[in-house]
């Protein structure tokens, strides 16, 4: 049996466990919609203003590819097809993509460093990928 063909009616601890991170996806999705509106007032026409809201337009830009791919995730789990690779790439996009782009934007912003760091740390604290491989990882055994 391998990972990406197992159907998730005969593991349904391991179906929990993606709808979980899946659920968390969501989150983190809210998450980010919520602190792009926080940051638009600190937009300006001056440099330091400028690279916020190059920032705020990276971040929609993240956000949107994001969804896009918590989507499909999504109807991939609700026809029961195993979601690995798509909540693979979520995890790629939370951990790698996602924090980086936060903690890049504090450098370019006095003004909001504490409210990037925050969200840097709370979307890397969402683990639920970590659980669902783990899980999965003991069935392919």
């Amino acid at each position: 049996m391998t990972a990406h063909i197992i159907s998730l009616n005969q593991f349904p601890h391991i179906r929990q466990l993606a709808a979980d991170y899946l659920s968390q996806c969501y989150q983190i999705s809210a998450y980010l919609m919520s602190l792009i509106e926080e940051l638009k007032p600190f937009q300006g026409d001056d440099q330091s203003e400028k690279n916020l809201t190059d920032l705020i337009g990276a971040l929609n830009m993240f956000l949107c590819c994001f969804q896009v791919v918590r989507e499909s995730a999504h109807n991939t789990l609700d026809e029961d097809i195993n979601p690995h690779y798509t909540l693979e790439i979520l995890n790629t996009y939370q951990k790698i993509i996602g924090t980086v782009l936060l903690k890049v934007g504090v450098d370019k912003s006095i003004q909001v460093k504490d409210i990037l760091l925050k969200a840097a740390d709370d979307i890397a604290i969402y683990d639920g990928f970590g659980t669902y491989s783990s899980a999965l990882a003991k069935e392919d055994n």
